[in-house]
């Protein structure tokens, strides 16, 4: 394990700006464990170009199994997906720094062990959308945190299902951006952040299209006619919904409805859509004397995996962050063992114009060494 302290306390950043790579996943799992490999998914396929590999991950998932066996087990073990994750990522230097879940929906983040003492802020937050707010099978789930100076703040969510819910998915959407507050009153909602990502199942449909015409026009990749029809992209404009965010328009095919274990629409009861989503949004200007920038770098899905009706869904970007924010730092005198089942003591310094706080925290985050791996 490697342990940290940090104080939650910054001084004004140096403004000099450096890019940090963020990468995202959203894939609805139907209630079943990883059975395929994920590294592609996580863009980690053979070969790895090292020097191009993510510094964080946010990864989203919905309808993980809330099956009361299995959430038990989760009570004594950690649940298969976030270790399918770790076993992957652990081998490139990713540590978790935090999951959330709800119900069938969780969050991971992940971060490169080199940034760890440059994270502040840590919070999360959730509501339920289900049954008018009491219930927790819809709804988002946030991770909100500070990296180099920067506020950022990522957003999975599981809206209401169906053609004919759309209003309901409006209302999900403004319930979620109303009802979830943080501490640090600079960012207290989710879109204050000088970045904000929301992806998820978003669950927006295709109007007027029938089943077979959509299918017809995907066979044609003619996409750009299907999206004159997308719910998402309606309510975007109208400013209903997500007018605050910005989406580069999916230019691969509906990621749902598929028949599980084929790669082939299954048409009999759901019409193909782009249920699955990756929204953007930044501040350029929120620092005097330096301007923020935010790059898509891809947007694409994953058709190659079939254990589910939704094809996993990512994207990736590079966001500007200060390259020498000034932090106070708070340094650990080395741990010469650990002891099961017994108290052990810690001894640390501050630097130098540092004062403790109340919301300063210690992060004990679980890390294998590299030369177990080899």
């Amino acid at each position: 394990m490697t342990i940290f302290g940090l104080s939650t306390e910054s001084s004004n950043m140096v403004n000099t700006l450096i890019d940090l790579k963020l990468y995202l996943l959203t894939w609805n799992v139907v209630g079943r464990p990883p059975i395929e490999d994920l590294r592609e998914a996580l863009g980690l396929g053979e070969p790895v170009d090292v020097s191009h590999i993510p510094d964080f991950y946010g990864l989203a998932l919905q309808e993980v199994s809330c099956k009361p066996h299995d959430l038990l087990a989760e009570m004594i073990i950690e649940d298969p997906w976030v270790v399918a994750f770790r076993d992957i990522l652990q081998k490139w230097g990713y540590v978790k720094l935090k999951q959330i879940r709800l119900q069938g929906m969780s969050l991971y983040l992940f971060s490169k062990r080199e940034h760890i003492t440059h994270i502040r802020g840590l919070q999360t937050s959730y509501t339920r959308t289900g049954l008018g707010g009491m219930w927790g099978n819809k709804g988002g789930v946030s991770i909100r945190f500070n990296a180099y100076g920067c506020s950022i703040c990522v957003v999975n969510c599981h809206l209401a299902a169906h053609d004919s819910e759309l209003q309901q998915r409006i209302d999900d959407y403004n319930s979620i951006i109303d009802h979830q507050k943080f501490v640090d009153p600079q960012t207290e909602n989710i879109i204050t952040h000088d970045y904000t990502f929301w992806f998820g199942d978003l669950n927006f449909r295709l109007d007027e299209f029938t089943a077979e015409e959509i299918v017809h026009l995907v066979e044609k990749k003619n996409f750009p006619q299907l999206l004159l029809k997308d719910q998402l992209r309606k309510v975007i404009k109208l400013g209903q919904a997500f007018s605050e965010f910005t989406e580069s328009p999916p230019m691969f095919p509906p990621t749902y409805k598929y028949n599980i274990g084929k790669s082939e629409y299954d048409i009999s009861k759901r019409k193909p859509a782009w249920t699955d989503r990756v929204l953007f949004r930044f501040t350029p200007n929120a620092y005097e004397n330096v301007t923020l920038s935010l790059k898509q770098l891809h947007y694409g899905c994953h058709a190659n995996y079939e254990q589910s009706d939704h094809k996993p869904v990512t994207s990736s970007f590079l966001l500007k962050v200060f390259s020498q924010p000034k932090e106070k730092r708070v340094f650990f005198l080395p741990i010469k063992d650990w002891r099961v089942n017994s108290d052990s003591a810690a001894w640390y310094t501050f630097s130098e114009g540092a004062e403790p706080s109340t919301w300063d925290w210690i992060g004990l985050f679980r890390v294998i060494s590299p030369f177990l791996l080899l």
